[in-house]
């Protein structure tokens, strides 16, 4: 069996921190938020509140022309990314898997996690990059039941606890410009009472990364076992998060979500908006822990190997040896 490696080392200690970071990184974070979009109001105000709210805080200017751009074969410059068409839910999802059932037993296999592991890799605006901690103050925009239209909720004020950070950006390419990316398929867990819910997070794309905003679209499972280790209940989220710049180190989240129950069919959608504070500036990791026990994923190789594919090669950054750490496997997806 592998053993960790010297707990004095600095490899250990950088590993850690990227292990500890990780856990709130992009796709653990639209986990916590998914939840947080069925949470009961604490305080109900006016819809008209939420929608002067809504149009100050996203009063950032964005570029002059709506029309969508196409997509095009990456190049050098990457400051402005739009995906070719409107940013928009899906209508419908596919089924899960038939033995996913609700009083079924639970059974992780059955969960869309079987696939190769993916790294997206996409470049962060400056603004982006760095340690975030989200200020738990999230705004409820909105909530509407889609089977149910007549059931329909405005403004709520949610008091959230974020107990950890996200980080977004890994590498830096030679041009010294900073690429994060979204590590697929991603698991995680929350408690709810006596219930554990049991998220897989199986895409992350980026719709639009530019000087004004960043658009990333999120696709998530969710098993809700009771103590029994039975099945509560099932549901598909898609999750459309929009970043905003408010200031050097503050940027708002809005996040649009849309659920599915276990058949594909939509069952209702909800808007939240948050605020995250920078805490750190971007550094360097050069690797992340895997979903594998003592399995480190090389985030140098991997990025590397993007850019390659991508016919980036220009863009490869010359970097110092360093020695795989000890007691770990080392892959790049």
């Amino acid at each position: 069996m592998l053993k960790p490696p010297d707990s004095n080392s600095l490899l250990t200690n950088i590993i850690r921190d990227a292990d500890s970071r990780r856990f709130q990184s992009l796709a653990s974070t639209c986990i916590i938020t998914f939840f947080l979009a069925q949470q009961g109001a604490l305080s109900q105000l006016d819809d008209s509140v939420a929608d002067r709210i809504k149009q100050q805080l996203l009063n950032t200017p964005v570029p002059a022309s709506n029309k969508p751009s196409k997509p095009s074969k990456p190049t050098t410059d990457q400051s402005h990314f739009v995906l070719e068409g409107t940013i928009q839910h899906s209508a419908a999802l596919p089924p899960v898997d038939p033995k996913l059932k609700p009083g079924a037993k639970f059974d992780l296999r059955r969960l869309p996690i079987n696939q190769p592991l993916v790294l997206l890799w996409w470049r962060v605006p400056e603004w982006l990059a760095g340690t975030w901690h989200n200020s738990g103050k999230v705004k409820r925009l909105s909530f509407v039941d889609l089977q149910h239209p007549e059931r329909k909720e405005g403004y709520n004020l949610l008091d959230i606890h974020y107990p950890d950070s996200e980080v977004i950006g890994y590498q830096e390419d030679r041009g010294r410009a900073i690429w994060t990316c979204v590590m697929t398929p991603y698991m995680g867990r929350t408690k709810q009472g006596e219930n554990t819910n049991v998220s897989v997070i199986h895409s992350a794309v980026p719709l639009e990364t530019s000087q004004t905003q960043v658009v990333l679209k999120f696709l998530a499972t969710t098993v809700v076992i009771g103590k029994n280790k039975r099945i509560v209940s099932i549901s598909q989220r898609e999750s459309i998060q929009t970043y905003r710049p408010v200031d050097a180190n503050k940027v708002i989240v809005l996040s649009s979500m849309k659920f599915f129950d276990d058949t594909g069919e939509a069952k209702y959608e909800s808007e939240l908006l948050s605020h995250c504070q920078r805490q750190l500036p971007f550094r360097e990791l050069p690797y992340l822990p895997s979903p594998e026990p003592f399995t480190l994923i090389d985030l140098r190789q991997s990025f590397d190997k993007f850019l390659r594919s991508q016919q980036m090669d220009a863009l490869i950054p010359t970097r110092q040896a360093m020695a795989p750490p000890m007691g770990y496997n080392i892959i790049v997806p």
